[in-house]
C-alpha cells in the first residue's frame, strides 16, 4: 500500500497538494483520477511514500484518505513544463493545478505521453545546450514573416523544432500558407478550432514524428511533450487575448517565459508594435533586438482626421442626416467613390452591437448587467425588439424601455458598434454590399474565413468589423476608416493608449490610399501617430508615465475584487486592508457595479524585481476563494 502526495489538477482547489492511498504500482510524473468531492478530476502524482513508513501522517490526516484506483498515464508533462507551471502559479498567486488545468485540451488517454525513462523532477531543469534569451522583433507583417522562416530553416538544420504561439485562430490560415511553403509535410496545426479527431490526429503527428516540427498552435497545446522544441515565438505579443479573463487570469506569456528557460529554448516575441514593457527589455538589458526595431509605421495612405461635432463648412449640407454621429460628410464622400469605382473599404468599429451603453438622462443609471454588473450593450435581434447582452459574462435581456432605477423614460444611447455602422451604412447606401465581421457573425475561424474571403473577393465591398477581422486582411485597401476613435481613447486605464496605437498601427499598414479616423478628439496623442507613424515617440512617452505613477514593468499589479452587500464588502475590505498594510493597499470601487450588491477593488503595486514575494503570496493564497486576484490585469477598472 501506498500513499501518493498529488497535485490536482483543477481550478477553486485552495491546497497545492493532497494525499491519496492505492495498491497500485505508481511513480512520481504518473497521471492519477483520483475522487474530489463529487468528481473523479486527474492529477499528478509528486511523491510516493510507503504506507508502514507513514502510519503516523495518515492517523495525523484528521479525515479518511480517499483510494486511488486508476492510472491515465504513466507521465503526461515534460518536467520543464511543470516546474514552468510551478513558477507561473506563484507569479500569479494560485496553485499549480489550477495552471494546468488550463492545458488540458484534449483528454488525457489521447495526449498523455508514455515515455518514463528519466526522473520526472530533477532538481534542476537540464537546457539543451542553447542559450536561453528573449528576442524582440518589432516589425511589419512581412518583414517578421521572412525572419520566421530563416528561424525555421535555421532550426530544421539544427533538428530542432519550432513552436509558433499564436493568440487567436483568425490568424494560422495565413501563417500556416505563408510559412508552411516547402515543408508542408513538417508543419502541425493544433487550437480549438479543429474538429477532436482532427485535433487528435495532429497532436499525435506532433508527438510521433522523428524530424524537427513547425508547431503553430494557441497556448492550450504548448503541453505537447516535445523536447526538441528550441524556439517559441510570441506571435502578436500586445494581443490581449494572451491574457486570460477567467480564473486564475494566467498570462500565458509569463508562462511562455519560464517554461524556455526550462527547456532551452529560446524566445522571440514578434509584434508591431510591441508592448510597452516588452520593449522595455532591451533597455534593461534583458531582452535583445532581431534585426532593426522598428520604430515607425509607415503607409502608402493619406491619413485624414475627422472632427465630429464640429462646425460644418459651407459646402457640407447644414441639414443632419439620421446617422451623422456615425457618417461624416468626409466618410460619406470617401465611401461613395470607393462604390463608384469598385474599391473595396473597412470600417472599425471598437464595440460589436448597437451601442455600447445605456444611460438613464434623469439619475445618470447605466443599464447594468444584474448577474455581474458590467455595463450592458444594446444589440439588434431577428425579432422586432432590441436586446441587451453582456458581454462579460454572456447574460441576455430584452431592453427596456424605462429605467428600472428611477422608472424614467428618458434613456439615451452612448457609443458606436458595429452593428450601428452596418445600419447607418446600408441605409445611406442601399445597393451597397455590407460584410459584418466581429462576435456575432464570425463565432468559428472557418466563418470568420468565409467573411474575410467574400470580402476579398467582391469588388466594392464594405467590411464593417471589430479588431477581430484585422488580423485576417491583405493589406493595400483603398479605403480604411474608424468609426469613432473615441470609444478607444476615453477609456481610463494606463494601457487606453497603448491599445488605440496598435488598432491605428495595424489599420496604417492596412490602408492603401485612405485611412479616415473620426473623432470628438483630435488632438489627443494617439492621433498625432496615427498621422505620423511615430512609434518612438508614443514608447518613450508611456514609459515615462507609468514610471512615474508605478505601473508595469516598473511594478507588479496585484488586484483583489471583492463582491457583495455593501456592509459585507466594507468588512472584508477593511480586513484585507490591515492584512496587506505592508504593501499599502488602495481600495476603490469597481466599474459595472450591481443595483443590489456592491464591487470594491483592492491594489498593491509591487516593485517588479520583488515579484513573486514569499510573504505577500503566502498572504494572498490565504485569503478566501471568493476573493478575486488578478495579477497585472489588463485593466484596473
Amino acid at each position: 500500500m501506498f500513499l501518493l502526495h498529488v497535485i490536482p489538477i483543477s481550478r477553486g482547489i485552495g491546497k497545492e497538494t493532497l494525499t491519496y492511498f492505492t495498491s497500485l504500482s505508481v511513480s512520481p510524473g504518473a497521471l492519477v483520477s483520483v475522487p474530489l468531492r463529487k468528481h473523479i478530476v486527474p492529477a499528478l502524482v509528486v511523491d510516493v511514500e510507503d504506507a508502514l513508513t507513514a502510519k503516523t501522517k495518515i492517523r495525523s490526516a484528521g479525515h479518511t484518505m480517499r483510494k486511488v484506483d486508476t492510472i491515465i498515464s504513466p507521465s503526461a508533462f515534460t518536467p520543464a513544463f511543470v516546474v514552468a507551471a510551478r513558477e507561473t502559479a506563484d507569479f500569479h498567486a494560485t496553485t499549480t493545478g489550477a495552471i494546468l488545468a488550463r492545458f488540458t485540451t484534449l483528454s488525457f488517454s489521447e495526449t498523455s505521453s508514455t515515455s518514463s525513462d528519466n526522473p520526472y523532477f530533477p532538481q534542476q531543469s537540464k537546457p539543451h545546450g542553447i542559450t536561453v534569451d528573449s528576442g524582440l522583433l518589432q516589425a511589419e507583417r512581412d518583414e517578421r514573416f521572412a525572419t520566421y522562416r530563416r528561424m525555421i530553416r535555421e532550426s530544421f538544420a539544427q533538428n530542432r523544432s519550432i513552436f509558433l504561439l499564436v493568440p487567436e485562430t483568425d490568424f494560422i490560415p495565413r501563417l500556416t500558407e505563408s510559412l508552411g511553403k516547402g515543408v508542408e509535410d513538417r508543419v502541425v496545426v493544433l487550437h480549438g478550432g479543429l474538429s477532436p479527431n482532427k485535433r487528435a490526429e495532429a497532436w499525435k503527428q506532433a508527438t510521433s514524428s522523428s524530424h524537427a516540427l513547425l508547431i503553430i498552435g494557441t497556448g492550450a497545446f504548448l503541453s505537447l511533450p516535445r523536447a526538441d522544441i528550441g524556439t517559441i515565438i510570441v506571435e502578436g505579443e500586445r494581443s490581449h487575448a494572451y491574457k486570460e479573463t477567467v480564473r486564475p487570469h494566467m498570462d500565458i506569456r509569463v508562462f511562455v517565459k519560464a517554461y524556455a528557460t526550462h527547456l532551452g529554448a529560446r524566445i522571440v516575441y514578434g509584434g508591431l508594435p510591441l508592448r510597452v514593457e516588452t520593449l522595455a527589455g532591451v533597455e534593461s538589458g534583458s531582452a535583445y533586438a532581431v534585426g532593426t526595431v522598428r520604430t515607425r509605421v509607415t503607409t502608402t495612405a493619406n491619413v485624414v482626421i475627422v472632427p465630429m461635432g464640429k462646425k460644418k463648412t459651407e459646402d457640407i449640407p447644414k441639414k443632419k442626416g439620421p446617422y451623422d454621429a456615425v457618417l461624416s460628410h468626409e466618410l460619406r464622400s470617401a465611401l461613395a467613390d470607393a462604390l463608384d469605382t469598385g474599391k473595396r473599404s473597412v470600417v472599425f468599429s471598437a464595440r460589436k452591437g448597437l451601442h455600447g451603453m445605456t444611460v438613464c438622462n434623469d439619475c445618470g443609471h447605466i443599464v447594468a448587467c444584474s448577474r455581474c454588473g458590467a455595463p450592458l450593450v444594446l444589440h439588434k435581434t431577428d425579432g422586432e425588439a432590441n436586446a441587451h447582452v453582456c458581454h462579460t459574462c454572456g447574460a441576455r435581456i430584452s431592453a427596456k424601455d424605462r429605467c428600472t432605477h428611477c422608472n424614467s423614460w428618458k434613456l439615451s444611447t452612448i457609443g458606436i458598434g458595429t452593428q450601428y455602422v452596418e445600419e447607418a451604412i446600408a441605409h445611406t447606401f442601399p445597393s451597397a454590399t455590407i460584410i459584418r465581421v466581429d462576435g456575432d457573425t464570425a463565432t468559428t475561424p472557418t466563418k470568420s474565413a468565409k467573411h474575410i474571403a467574400e470580402f476579398e473577393h467582391t469588388p466594392g465591398a464594405i467590411l464593417v468589423t471589430t479588431g477581430i477581422g484585422l488580423l485576417a486582411l491583405s493589406p493595400d485597401i483603398p479605403l480604411v476608416a474608424v468609426a469613432s476613435m473615441d470609444t478607444l481613447l476615453s477609456f481610463p486605464d494606463f494601457r487606453a493608449e497603448e491599445r488605440a496605437v496598435g488598432i491605428l498601427a495595424t489599420l496604417r499598414m492596412l490602408a492603401g490610399k485612405i485611412l479616415l479616423i473620426q473623432t470628438r478628439n483630435p488632438e489627443n496623442a494617439a492621433l498625432a501617430f496615427a498621422k505620423d507613424g511615430n512609434l518612438a515617440d508614443r514608447y518613450r512617452e508611456d514609459l515615462a508615465d507609468r514610471k512615474e505613477l508605478g505601473y508595469p514593468p516598473f511594478s507588479v499589479l496585484v488586484r483583489i475584487t471583492v463582491e457583495g452587500t455593501r456592509g459585507t464588502v466594507d468588512t472584508h475590505v477593511a480586513r484585507i486592508q490591515a492584512l496587506l498594510s505592508p504593501w499599502k493597499p488602495h481600495a476603490y470601487a469597481g466599474a459595472g457595479n450591481k443595483k443590489s450588491a456592491h464591487r470594491t477593488h483592492i491594489l498593491l503595486k509591487v516593485p517588479a524585481k520583488s515579484w513573486p514575494d514569499s510573504e505577500l503570496l503566502s498572504q494572498l493564497r490565504s485569503l478566501s476563494p471568493s476573493f478575486d486576484i488578478d495579477i497585472n490585469p489588463e485593466s484596473v477598472l
